[in-house]
């Protein structure tokens, strides 16, 4: 008659349990502390990225979207745990929750609030691909940024976002998304001079910053007193000398920061902006050919 040596659990199989479901593994070793631990903080970092992609603030929504990315370490971190775990294991003495029919219970019910999740994600967020340097020295050409959809009307828009929004639809003309800054809302007069933006007849300052290949960059500061860098490579360029215009009801306008080679509120072709073309706020910078502007907060 043989003996059987005690129950273990394979190493191999938690890691890999882990690697499907930070927790699984743990779950499946009967050890339901680390299981709890790796599955809180998931929840944790899931609700943080839901509260951040709700709030107007960027630094807030950038916050969520950091944690987000640290939740990511805990995969890894939860393979090699699982496996040391089932490894330092002497027995297993077999638990409801450890059961093969309670870890698929499990799994399924994480992936169905996961699902639910990347429904929440799509709805609040879109990612860009910049493909022109109409936002330099902003946003480069080649940049990926994450923009913050709209819940309802732009009832929170600001001068100084950076915004998408979508040229109306022309006869034979495809739909083009456009990322420009917000320098003007309902009411307000815009016009430009002399490569300077005048709002409601007051030019607004600008302090050269520095010189650039191509012109200039400088920080030009609305009345409202926020401020961002824009590019000028001189003050007579096609735009830089437009009369004004009364923002009409329902609008926006908007300017790109490379102020000589944007196609913006100041061409016919765009004029101001309807509130219903308005795609979401531009937050940040999450891929660049520059790693340092990983990261970047918009506004």
């Amino acid at each position: 008659m043989t003996m059987s040596g005690p129950k273990r659990r394979s190493p191999w199989m938690a890691a890999l349990l882990s690697l499907l479901q930070p927790g699984l593994g743990q779950l499946y070793c009967g050890r339901w502390r680390a299981a709890g631990l790796f599955y809180g903080l998931w929840v944790i970092s899931c609700l943080a990225f839901v509260a951040g992609l709700s709030a107007s603030s960027p630094l807030w929504f950038s916050i969520g979207c950091l944690i987000v990315v640290a939740s990511v370490l805990l995969l890894p971190v939860s393979v090699v745990e699982a496996a040391l775990g089932a490894r330092r294991m002497q027995e297993f003495h077999p638990v409801w929750f450890a059961r093969w029919y309670s870890c698929l219970a499990v799994f399924l019910a994480v992936g169905l609030i996961a699902s639910l999740g990347t429904h929440v994600l799509r709805s609040r967020v879109a990612t860009f691909h910049v493909r022109s340097g109409t936002m330099i020295p902003t946003i480069l050409v080649g940049d990926y940024v994450v923009a913050q959809k709209p819940g309802g009307a732009p009832t929170s828009m600001r001068p100084c976002d950076v915004v998408v929004f979508r040229t109306p639809s022309r006869a034979n003309e495809p739909e083009v998304d456009y990322v420009k800054r917000v320098v003007a809302l309902p009411g307000d007069h815009v016009g430009y001079a002399g490569g300077r933006l005048r709002l409601n007849g007051q030019f607004m300052p600008r302090e050269e910053v520095r010189s650039a290949d191509n012109g200039t960059i400088y920080r030009e500061t609305l009345s409202s007193g926020c401020s961002y860098l824009i590019l000028e490579m001189d003050d007579q360029g096609p735009f830089d000398n437009v009369g004004d215009t009364l923002v009409p009801p329902g609008s926006f306008f908007g300017l790109g920061d490379n102020r000589d080679d944007s196609l913006d509120s100041r061409a016919p072709s765009v004029d101001p902006i309807p509130f219903e073309n308005y795609h979401g706020r531009v937050m940040l910078i999450y891929w660049a050919k520059n790693w340092s502007r990983i990261g970047t907060i918009l506004y």
